[in-house]
């Protein structure tokens, strides 16, 4: 073992368990994104009386503000408290409300287009917000789960 190498105390160290917890968090949450995305592009405009261009105008409305809240919650993180437990505290508050969201935009209610659309919009953009909220603290959580910071 060389000198300069920097040796990590017991006590420091974390567990493997809790990071395969995080990996299957992160990897959770992403197929959860990822299969609705997917399934408001491929299945909703088949399915229900919402055209495309309306459809994709939506996403690219709720991923411009999914940027802008992720800027947002990443400032949030850092005002107060010890970084990590931080971190924690969002993941823990955010993960349930991202389910709901999520069984809420596998359905749409049986009205006309316009309301269909008005839904979609609400319930994107809030899916969005919550998709920051969850990534973010994940994100933050990397640089420490690492045994050596340097």
């Amino acid at each position: 073992m060389q000198s300069n190498e920097r040796k990590v105390g017991y006590h420091l160290r974390i567990p493997a368990g809790e990071k395969n917890g995080y990996g299957a968090g992160a990897f959770a949450g992403f197929f959860l994104i990822i299969m609705i995305i997917l399934g408001l592009y491929n299945y909703f405009p088949y399915r229900f009386d919402i055209e495309g261009s309306a459809l994709r105008a939506i996403l690219t409305m709720c991923w411009l503000i999914h940027a802008a809240a992720a800027l947002v919650i990443g400032g949030l993180m850092d005002v107060g408290g010890e970084k990590f437990s931080n971190a924690k505290r969002w993941l823990r508050w955010t993960a349930i409300p991202l389910v709901v969201f999520a069984v809420l935009l596998s359905f749409l209610p049986n009205t006309d287009a316009l309301l269909q659309t008005i839904y979609l919009l609400i319930a994107g953009n809030v899916f969005a917000v919550l998709c920051a909220a969850y990534y973010v603290p994940f994100a933050a959580l990397q640089s420490s789960l690492t045994q050596d910071q340097q």
